[in-house]
């Protein structure tokens, strides 16, 4: 009796071992944490730390300058990169047998998979656009911010499916699949660098710099990128010893057997590998961190200057446009003008997922300065009448709120304008004795505000942009009292500008991080 008892509970126990893991359930642990790395689980967030659990159907969520790394009950290992996003959907593991069913969601950001002791045909990986079933492998995929996935073979096989059921296999080290967000499947390939329409760093940042969890890479980013990725070779097969002399084979026994010295050094071989897996902590998302830059362009000065004048025995402001001793017409001048803007800047972006917010200031320097004249001739003498206004600088601080397609930032911005504005006006008139004159002039600082846009595109340690932006700095109006002879008349002239224009300019941006 007692020993069907303990059978009993055997049964029992190798049963419940095989049972799936509930959502509270561990399933593993996290190895590696890097910055802040999150799981949410029934609508509860905690922050990961190294060696938390993790459980079934909790969803791990790496932030933009972050990375995580985990280990599951079975052996098999993820490594998540900065942005990235997946669910642990289902864990059943038998460790008696060695087998169970992992099934992970992969929903965006960059990952490398380790298989563990599970059977290979019981890996279930999802993406948005791809099911990817796993033959005893190590492979990296990355998943867009459309959907589309890629996939890089490191060693083993794989196959991977669209949501049509057709599928490639990949068995060469280095192939790449793609399956765009429509679902359609090209590959496997290689990777010629010049055809794809994303960065490799941010694609498969492990190529770039190996996980803890593998920390030895199978191959170099170079090796990828040129298609140069041997497959590794199976040990040489020992060739059959001849016929033994008739001396004692003791001897050749006896060298062979202690283990070989340089198979013992070679294990910790692998430990110098980690301080540069380190750098992966301070390299933030291809789009975060700060930057300086330099800008060039043109702008367009569009002031629409107006003559109004003042006269005191009329308050009628526009009066020195019609009255017959002048005869001036107020809208005549014109100021548009289009000159070189060039300087310097430096921004911050912060990324979450796809979205970039950031801060940009810039200072730069203008080449507008344009002088509008009114000349009337009388057959006694001449009156010439001028506006001026020079733009010497313009300087902006700006918000940026973007969204990225792989290597590619579409940006909304706005914020302060400043720039230096010089304004004059002058009138001379012959027809007076001793001469009829007016004028004014100012040079200050003014303020207003700018918006826009703009388009930048990433080349890993540099960025190219075009920008477009529209400024308004305000309506300046100048006080020049009329003089004849030097005496002041009741009559005083008030020139208007409206200092606003736009600016179409090209900058180049290098990450400091």
């Amino acid at each position: 009796m007692r020993f069907k008892a303990v059978g009993g509970a055997t049964l029992v126990l190798l049963a419940l071992s095989a049972v799936p893991a509930s959502a509270a359930d561990k399933i593993g642990s996290a190895v590696r944490i890097v910055n802040k790395v999150t799981g949410e689980i029934d609508q509860q967030q905690r922050q990961l730390k190294t060696d938390d659990a993790v459980n079934q159907n909790e969803a791990i969520e790496v932030s933009s300058d972050s990375l995580g790394e985990l280990k599951l009950n079975d052996d098999t290992k993820l490594a998540l990169g900065p942005g990235a996003r997946l669910v642990l959907d289902k864990f059943v593991y038998d460790p008696a047998p060695s087998t169970g069913t992992v099934s992970v969601n992969l929903l965006t950001g960059a990952f490398r998979f380790i298989t563990g002791l599970s059977r290979k045909g019981n890996y279930q990986l999802r993406t948005p656009s791809a099911s990817i079933t796993v033959r005893g492998t190590i492979f990296d995929v990355y998943v867009d911010g459309a959907g589309g996935t890629w996939l890089l073979l490191l060693e083993g096989s794989v196959r991977v499916c669209n949501a049509a059921n057709q599928c490639a296999d990949v068995s060469n080290p280095c192939g790449v699949v793609h399956i765009t967000p429509t679902g359609a499947l090209n590959g496997p390939i290689g990777w010629p660098a010049e055809a794809r329409p994303i960065n490799f760093a941010t694609a498969f940042p492990f190529v770039v710099t190996p996980p803890s969890i593998d920390a030895t890479p199978l191959f170099t980013r170079t090796a990828v990128e040129l298609n140069q990725c041997a497959p590794k070779q199976p040990p040489a097969q020992r060739a059959e010893a001849p016929p033994s002399p008739p001396s004692p084979p003791s001897p050749p026994q006896q060298s062979y057997a202690p283990p070989s010295p340089s198979y013992e050094v070679s294990e910790p071989s692998a430990t110098p590998v980690v301080p540069v897996v380190t750098t992966t902590e301070a390299t933030p998302a291809p789009w975060g961190g700060l930057y300086v830059g330099v800008v060039a362009g043109a702008v367009w000065q569009q002031p629409d200057p107006f003559l109004n004048c003042f006269d005191f025995t009329n308050p009628d402001p526009t009066v020195c446009s019609t009255d017959a001793s002048f005869r001036i017409p107020g809208n005549f001048f014109s100021l548009n003008d289009t000159g070189f803007l060039g300087g310097a800047q430096i921004g911050y972006n912060v990324t979450f997922g796809n979205v970039v917010v950031g801060a940009e200031a810039d200072i730069a320097y203008t080449s507008i300065s344009t002088t509008t004249s009114f000349q009337q001739p009388f057959p006694c003498c001449v009156r010439d009448t001028f506006m001026h206004q020079e733009l010497q600088s313009l300087s902006t601080v700006r918000a940026r709120l973007g969204y990225t397609f792989e290597n590619i930032l579409l940006y909304a911005t706005g914020g302060l304008a400043v720039g230096r504005v010089e304004y004059a006006f002058g009138l001379t008139d012959d027809q007076f004795v001793g001469g009829g004159f007016a004028g004014a002039s100012n040079s200050q600082l003014r303020a207003g505000y700018t918006t826009g846009g703009g388009i930048e595109i990433s080349f890993g340690q540099w960025s190219l942009k075009t920008e477009y932006l529209f400024y308004d700095l305000g309506q300046e109006t100048l006080t020049a009292p009329f003089l004849i002879g030097g005496v002041p008349e009741p009559f005083t002239f008030r020139p208007e500008f409206d200092t606003q224009g736009h600016i179409l300019r090209i900058g180049t941006n290098f990450p400091l991080n």
